[in-house]
């Protein structure tokens, strides 16, 4: 494992200009004008790379009018301001990509072999060889899933991991259709042994030599509670040649929702598992409204990650 650090902002008045003054003050006041306060404008992205479509992530909607009685909305977790092109500073063999260091001090990367076939272990769970980008000193820590990036060549699959394959021609066909209305799984790799629960923040995203989707999500077994211990951002991608699938899981929280999954909502399990679809429409409304900076780590932080990432590996 090669380990990186990272780099380290009196006066007497006339009695005739009393006398005006005194008449002054029995003549009714004018109002100051009312001002406007700017509507906020769509956070800038950064510029795909030529012949790759532009695509341009979710930008959240805004009230028409205001609500009686206004909530206001927590301050953001980040002091994150885009770059308009950031120069990578984390590159191996080929690979490179931009890190934020409010978004981690050190990063480390893998050339990890293959998984040895075995009777034990399905075929579809197998990961081939592959590099793995390690973010350290990431937030949130202590999470379910580790900050990975994981860059896996096509070829790697074949003749090992059928249902692998299968993942990287299904996101071909989804990223060529992007459709706006996602109403089942999005393609992922690697393969759980656990379902995917729910999509939100979804937004098709080029990188520099290729193109994706992101969004966040939450893998189980169960009816588990949307929770910040199991919810991660996910990048799914692939080289505009075809040759490399980019897979990037990243935990994230926002402080709407419950810690962990230890505490089911109403008591009630039963209850709460023949509602579950219902909770789960409630939950993607609620983070698709959530602004980007509310997350942890800032959403917009590792987007501009993303579409800094060049993938043309020297061997």
């Amino acid at each position: 494992m090669k380990t990186f650090p990272g780099p380290q902002r009196n006066i007497f008045v006339p009695a005739i200009i009393l006398l005006a003054a005194m008449l002054a003050c029995n003549t009714p006041g004018i109002a100051p004008t009312p001002t406007e306060t700017p509507a906020p404008t769509a956070t800038p992205t950064v510029p795909p790379p030529s012949a790759t479509p532009t695509i341009t992530p979710t930008v959240e909607p805004t009230a028409t009018s205001a609500p009686e009685e206004p909530t206001v909305p927590p301050e953001p977790t980040s002091t994150f301001v885009p770059p308009v092109m950031p120069e990578a500073n984390v590159s191996y063999e080929g690979i490179s990509f931009y890190r934020d260091n409010e978004l981690a001090s050190s990063w480390s990367v893998d050339i990890v072999p293959a998984d040895i076939p075995n009777t034990t272990v399905p075929e579809a769970w197998r990961f081939p060889s592959h590099y793995r980008f390690v973010l350290d000193g990431y937030s949130p820590a202590n999470t379910f899933h580790k900050p990975y990036i994981y860059v896996i060549p096509v070829r790697n699959f074949q003749d090992y991991n059928a249902a692998g394959l299968e993942q990287v021609t299904k996101l071909q066909a989804f990223l060529k259709e992007q459709p706006a209305n996602i109403t089942g799984d999005i393609p992922f790799f690697p393969i759980f042994n656990a379902a995917q629960a729910m999509r939100a923040q979804v937004a098709y995203l080029s990188f520099q030599n290729g193109i994706g989707v992101r969004f966040l999500t939450q893998y189980g077994q169960a009816a588990n509670p949307i929770n910040n211990h199991e919810l991660f951002y996910t990048y799914q991608g692939i080289t505009l040649d075809g040759q490399y699938y980019v897979s990037v899981i990243m935990p994230a929280s926002h402080p709407d929702l419950q810690a962990d999954a230890s505490e089911i909502p109403g008591g009630d399990a039963n209850a709460f598992a023949n509602s579950y679809s219902d909770y789960i429409i409630k939950i993607e409304q609620q983070l698709n409204n959530a602004r980007l900076a509310s997350f942890t780590p800032n959403l917009e932080m590792l987007d501009v990650m993303i579409q800094s990432l060049v993938v043309q590996p020297t061997k």
